[in-house]
């Protein structure tokens, strides 16, 4: 038995907010990313060539890269936002 009946509200809409930011962060970078065969691709632009047929190319940054980047700062931020006013010690 709890002795606040407010924790078990807190804890249920938690639980049910950090899934629902997923499924939106989640919605958002699916449609931002580009559909197959959506436009033709150019081939990348050869800035060196190496031995054995190795080659340096100007590729732009993968958009996967950029959600995972994305995602871990702004749940860096608000994680530490949370415990940082719930006034958590550790």
């Amino acid at each position: 038995m709890r002795f606040f009946e407010i924790v078990n509200l807190q804890h249920a809409l938690g639980s049910l907010l950090v899934p629902l930011i997923f499924m939106v962060l989640f919605g958002v970078g699916l449609s931002l990313m580009p559909t197959v065969n959506s436009k033709e691709k150019k081939p990348p632009k050869e800035l060196h060539q190496f031995n054995d047929d190795i080659s340096e190319g100007d590729n732009p940054f993968p958009m996967v890269m950029t959600l995972v980047i994305v995602g871990t700062v702004v749940w860096a931020i608000f994680y530490i936002l949370y415990y940082g006013f719930s006034e958590v010690t550790i």
